[in-house]
């Protein structure tokens, strides 16, 4: 016997004409973020460190609303629902620098210039550089001293001057 015979005879033995499809229906059930915060493993620093997936920055990442969801990073998900809403035009700093970290005692609300100040890597020589007072002959970058440049950066006037001299 056919397995379509098999499902013909148990439709016809149900009272169910074939035109008639059965449509599993699945209860949706979604996570709580309790449920979410889950993936981590504490380490010798007090880290909550993300097992989960990460993401290609080294942050944990957790797709929050079954398959049609949005996907959050994890330790933003973990700051609000620990300690509250993350204060409007301010974002998390890792005070440990691990990216992958949640607990939300490692994590403050700064604004973007202190972040990156704080931060390490590429975007750390921008932040060295924007707290210099002076530039590499000693001269101050202040008032008439100094020029900015269309990509953010600031030229030295007195060295500059000193280079045309030359």
């Amino acid at each position: 016997m056919k397995s379509e015979d098999r499902g013909s005879i148990l439709l016809r033995a149900l009272g169910v004409s074939q035109t008639k499809k059965f449509v599993r229906q699945r209860k949706r059930t979604f996570k709580t973020i309790e449920e979410h915060l889950t993936k981590y493993q504490v380490n010798e620093c007090n880290c909550w460190v993300w097992t989960g997936p990460i993401s290609v920055r080294g942050y944990g990442i957790q797709k929050v609303g079954g398959r049609e969801g949005k996907q959050y990073y994890a330790h933003r998900l973990s700051y609000e629902h620990h300690v509250g809403p993350i204060p409007e035009g301010l974002e998390l700093d890792h005070l440990c620098r691990n990216r992958a970290c949640i607990n939300p005692k490692h994590l403050e609300p700064v604004t973007r210039s202190v972040n990156t100040k704080r931060g390490i890597g590429p975007a750390m020589l921008g932040a060295i550089n924007a707290s210099k007072t002076h530039c590499k002959h000693g001269h101050p970058f202040s008032g008439d001293n100094v020029k900015y440049r269309k990509s953010g950066g600031r030229r030295c006037v007195t060295c500059e001057r000193n280079r045309k001299r030359k």
